[in-house]
């Protein structure tokens, strides 16, 4: 009985952090979206122009990018890690491409989460 109960006692506790670190994320800031069109592409930083107004995203190994890929069908999956990756962001984003950024507000910075190009 006494296993039992700790066993369930240990399983709340899990959920509990897990739910937390889900809701707070990174700094608390929950994921937000937008589209519009890319105006700069670099390593680091795409910039979109939406409404007549740009915003600077800034985009690391752990941004995920939804392209497709000449040659291959669906939408394909590049997710940036540690070593550095074979492909950058400006492989897969061009300047003029339609695109959807799901990102996080971080202090003044807007991070990337997820850029998907929609349309080329």
């Amino acid at each position: 009985m006494v296993r039992v109960m700790s066993l369930a006692l240990a399983v709340v506790v899990v959920v509990g952090i897990s739910a937390s670190a889900q809701t707070n994320g990174q700094g608390g800031s929950k994921v937000q979206s937008t589209s519009g069109v890319a105006k700069a592409v670099s390593a680091s930083l795409l910039t979109v122009e939406r409404g007549g107004n740009e915003i600077t995203f800034r985009v690391d190994r752990s941004t995920r990018v939804l392209a497709r890929i000449p040659g291959r069908t669906g939408p394909q999956d590049l997710v940036w890690r540690t070593p550095p990756p074979v492909h950058k962001l400006t492989d897969f984003v061009k300047t003029g491409d339609q695109v959807v950024i799901k990102y996080r507000q971080s202090d003044s910075a807007m991070i990337a989460v997820e850029v998907r190009v929609a349309q080329k």
